[in-house]
């Protein structure tokens, strides 16, 4: 009735499922500076046992990197989630990565958004744990992270749950 009178109703819960296939990552084994600039509740980190990232939703691509390595993607809600290929892989220079979607494009859940090469990164001497994180969390008043440890199945497991604001 309430849809009848108003139209549709705001989402108020995004659910993000696992962009990859991997092993959910402790913060603790994470190299370097990696965990110290993110907010652990706002982010995850999988080592990846495949190279392709696939859209957690049905959104469209805010941004991708021109070397290919990171991509922001944005839920219908406005909330955006970037997912970075590696650590300090920009240094790659796109060797390794192939994006199969530009800047504007839509996408449904599960879409190939990017293949990428972990032998190369590792062989190059990079890490090549992927980082979720969720953009602006400000808009969500919590942000759960629903798989703590194992592995993961891209596109069929939901790793966090967003409950945005009003």
């Amino acid at each position: 009735m309430l849809t009848k009178l108003f139209g549709r109703t705001k989402q108020t819960t995004v659910d993000i499922a696992s962009p990859l296939s991997g092993e959910i990552m402790s913060w603790s084994d994470l190299p370097g500076d990696a965990s110290s600039r993110l907010r652990r509740e706002e982010a995850i980190a999988i080592m990846p046992i495949n190279g392709q990232i696939v859209a957690p939703f049905y959104g469209s691509v805010s941004h991708i990197a021109e070397a290919g390595h990171s991509i922001t993607v944005q839920h219908a809600s406005g909330l955006r989630l970037q997912i970075g290929i590696g650590i300090h892989t920009d240094e790659l220079e796109g060797n390794g990565f192939q994006p199969h979607v530009h800047a504007g494009d839509t996408f449904r859940a599960g879409d190939t958004l990017i293949d990428f090469d972990i032998d190369a990164i590792v062989s190059s001497g990079y890490s090549p744990i992927i980082s979720v994180v969720v953009e602006n969390a400000e808009l969500a008043k919590r942000i759960e992270q629903l798989t703590m440890q194992g592995n993961v199945s891209s596109g069929h497991e939901i790793i966090l749950r967003a409950e945005l604001n009003g």
